[in-house]
């Protein structure tokens, strides 16, 4: 490079860090911001350049502080040496400043433009709208219920829709505790004392399109877990193929143990897991009746969704599917054994002949191939077993938790105790 060039070059670098630093302290101006320091303008000026600034608006926040031992400003990214950090923390000692890059603090290169001051404008200005849709999904909510329903928390605790906060149930006066995603979801009454009230028992029509079953990454990560704690072999019958998680208890009346699968999951073949919720649940049961909410009807049962977590056969994840619990399993084991020694095993044999339908529609290269067991007394009595010694009344792991509906209710137990005998 000539030394015209070089100097042609150095100029338009001069230029170019000038223009960085008008349009920095045009913006600082335009929203009140305070500019500590800019990275690199005094050499060449970069868009890769650092700003130190903070908000006149909201001097008292901001993600870093000026103080001797913070690390963030040694280090290499910021290009800061020992003497600019000790004459900023001097300067400037305990004072909260946000650092952006260049072209994200004026927003060059991003296509965006500012909306607000600095962040915690921006994150109070989200909770107070998420806030307000709370408090709104709640009172379309109680109206929906026969009640009504208050967020027991001021704006300044709102902390996001994951969180879960305090609501009250005019009705009946009970406190619970929900997310606003939680609610988002869930097709059944909040309030436990409505489920069983019968002036709002069977109100509840479908509000949400769709039952969403968590996070599917998570969801899925669990259902492996699941599976390989069952060696990859269906509780009931030892079969392989089209292995589902099963949740013993629904998430509609047991959110909390939504994602516990350690003490809420059991491995079941996609048959027998189908076979449960829309045959024994609807036309069997007789403790479902005890607690269900849902007309359970088969037909509500669609296969053609796309969007459900996991297999889109699992019926743990079918809109208006029937409300399921550790109780009604149990019954199935009980009401299983019972055709087979009472009832020349009618159910169970057409319940094989599905098993083995199922199966065979399978391809070998389907990743839900496996081989059909058998539902024989034996088995039966040996998951009915290891059933029990897991997950009946004091033995489950959770029973003693006051915040989960129905965790160990003697009453439930007895009943049955007393069924399919």
């Amino acid at each position: 490079m000539t030394s015209r060039k070089k100097d042609n070059h150095m100029n338009s670098q001069k230029t170019l860090a000038k223009n960085w630093q008008e349009s920095v302290f045009r913006e600082a101006k335009k929203w009140g911001h305070i500019i500590y320091y800019i990275t690199g303008v005094k050499e060449t000026g970069k868009r890769r350049s650092f700003v130190l600034w903070s908000c006149s608006h909201h001097p008292e926040y901001g993600t870093q502080i000026f103080e001797e031992d913070n690390t963030y400003l040694s280090e290499k990214k910021l290009g800061l040496n020992s003497e600019i950090i000790q004459e900023l923390t001097q300067t400037f000692f305990g004072k909260k400043f946000y650092c952006s890059r260049m072209d994200d603090y004026l927003k060059e290169y991003t296509g965006k433009t500012r909306t607000t001051c600095c962040k915690y404008n921006l994150h109070s200005n989200r909770s107070k709208e998420g806030y307000e849709l709370f408090q709104k999904l709640l009172a379309s909510r109680g109206e929906h219920y026969r009640t009504e329903y208050t967020l027991l928390i001021p704006l300044s605790e709102y902390k996001g829709k994951h969180v879960k906060y305090p609501i009250e149930c005019k009705a009946h006066g009970t406190q619970m505790s929900y997310s606003m995603q939680d609610l988002n979801y869930m097709t059944s009454c909040p309030c436990p004392l409505c489920r069983i009230d019968p002036q709002h028992k069977n109100v509840c029509v479908p509000i949400v399109k769709k039952r969403n079953g968590g996070r599917p990454g998570q969801i899925t990560r669990h259902a492996f877990d699941v599976k390989a704690k069952y060696n990859f072999t269906c509780a009931l019958s030892n079969s392989t193929f089209d292995l589902q998680h099963h949740h013993l208890d629904g998430s509609d009346f047991y959110p909390e143990l939504r994602l516990d699968w350690e003490h809420n999951g059991i491995c079941l073949c996609g048959t027998i897991h189908r076979d449960y919720h829309s045959n024994f649940l609807v036309n069997h049961s007789r403790i479902r009746k005890e607690y269900s909410m849902y007309p359970l009807s088969p037909q509500d049962y669609s296969e053609d969704s796309t969007d459900l977590v996991d297999d889109a056969s699992n019926p743990d994840f079918l809109f208006q599917g029937a409300e399921v619990s550790r109780y009604t399993f149990l019954e199935y084991l009980r009401f299983l054994s019972f055709d087979i020694r009472s009832n020349q095993s009618r159910y169970v044999t057409e319940l094989m002949n599905k098993m083995t339908h199922d199966s065979a529609s399978l391809d070998s290269t389907n990743p839900r191939f496996g081989e059909v067991g058998s539902l024989t007394l034996e088995q039966l009595d040996l998951a009915t077993q290891k059933f029990c010694l897991e997950y009946q009344g004091a033995n489950w792991m959770l029973s003693t938790r006051q915040d989960i509906l129905f965790a160990n209710n003697p009453e439930l137990w007895a009943k049955v105790e007393n069924s399919w005998l």
